[in-house]
């Protein structure tokens, strides 16, 4: 079996709000991921050595390796519920071809009432789906949100407009099609 690896691109509150680029590999049981530059810049030697220090306490303690993977699994099935809803919430339109992938682009359905925060944010989102024909395989998938979503009228926080995510699928292997790039920028405040 080959080691699968790609790069990833986040901020978030896992990042402290900081953009973090981290080499992620797949390994039998999750994906293990390397911190390789923060704000666009490379580590120093002692962010590199805390690194390091990381990845040999994450060896040595399975336990927290899995339980780190688990998150992760969470999170994918957060993703799926709402690649399920995405048909309610948003109207679609052609809108040509890119990299070889049919272009299709999404905004809010404003006849769908979200029924949670996260509902809300995802359902304030606008963007395009690339589609690799005649497979049906998801090529890219982007979104950024149109307007700024307040929880508790904007006194318990929110997160900003233009906030959103990249995430970019290729064909690694005949039939193999994995996730290389991961970009998440969401901004915002919980007071």
């Amino acid at each position: 079996a080959h080691a699968f690896r790609f790069l990833s691109v986040e901020r978030s509150a896992r990042t402290g709000g900081h953009l973090w680029t981290e080499e992620v590999v797949e390994v039998d049981n999750g994906f293990l991921r390397r911190l390789v530059a923060i704000d666009g810049k490379p580590l120093t030697p002692a962010q590199q050595a805390a690194e390091d220090h990381r990845l040999e306490l994450l060896a040595k303690n399975p336990a927290a390796f899995a339980e780190s993977n688990r998150a992760r699994q969470k999170d994918e099935a957060r993703v799926t519920q709402v690649l399920e809803r995405m048909p309610k919430e948003f109207l679609f339109h052609y809108d040509g071809q890119e990299d070889g992938c049919e272009r299709i682009a999404y905004r809010p359905n404003p006849a769908y009432q979200p029924n949670s925060f996260e509902d809300r944010v995802v359902h304030n989102m606008a963007g395009y789906v690339d589609i690799r024909e005649p497979s049906m395989r998801l090529c890219s998938i982007t979104g950024h949100l149109v307007k700024t979503v307040d929880f508790g009228w904007g006194i318990l926080g929110h997160v900003t407009q233009g906030s959103g995510f990249t995430l970019s699928r290729s064909l690694v292997e005949p039939s193999v099609w994995r996730s290389t790039l991961l970009n998440l920028h969401f901004d915002g405040a919980v007071f």
